[in-house]
């Protein structure tokens, strides 16, 4: 997703409104183009962490099963908003925070992102209709994983 700033008129923006300049007269006398929300969620970003907290991340983050339980936990014990929590641990999105507190809620548990080998590197072996057949009659009359009926035909 493209941004509508770039980091130094971000940063530009956030340091007018640090020396009391208001939202309003930065959108329309300076052109900021974010909402009130977002863009004091920058603030709070960038008071918190620096320029860390409102440099642009391009890459999908991961994070471990300990970090999101942690989350969860101090969302639980006191109550904080996903946004505050998204903030102070410069987690991108509350979004983010919702879903591990929800996952967490129904029972499901938090683990960090690992593709089913199985599915991701299966090997491109022709097979004919006829062993195409055959595995899919295997995995229907044994209940059998695909791979499992794949592999008894080998």
């Amino acid at each position: 997703m493209a941004r509508k700033h770039t980091e130094a008129e971000l940063l530009h923006f956030i340091g007018l409104h640090l020396r009391c300049v208001p939202y309003q007269t930065l959108v329309d006398q300076h052109h900021l183009k974010l909402s009130d929300t977002t863009f004091m969620n920058y603030v709070h970003r960038y008071q918190d962490h620096g320029m860390e907290g409102i440099r642009y991340q391009k890459n999908y983050h991961s994070y471990s099963k300990e970090f999101k339980q942690k989350i969860v936990a101090e969302y639980l014990q006191t109550g904080y908003g996903f946004s505050y929590l998204a903030a102070k641990y410069n987690i991108p999105s509350k979004t983010t925070v919702n879903k591990w507190v929800n996952r967490y809620t129904e029972g499901k548990e938090n683990e960090t992102y690992s593709p089913k080998s199985e599915v991701y590197h299966m090997t491109g072996v022709k097979k004919s209709y006829e062993e195409k057949l055959k595995i899919v009659e295997d995995y229907i009359d044994n209940r059998l994983t695909y791979q499992e009926a794949a592999e008894k035909t080998r």
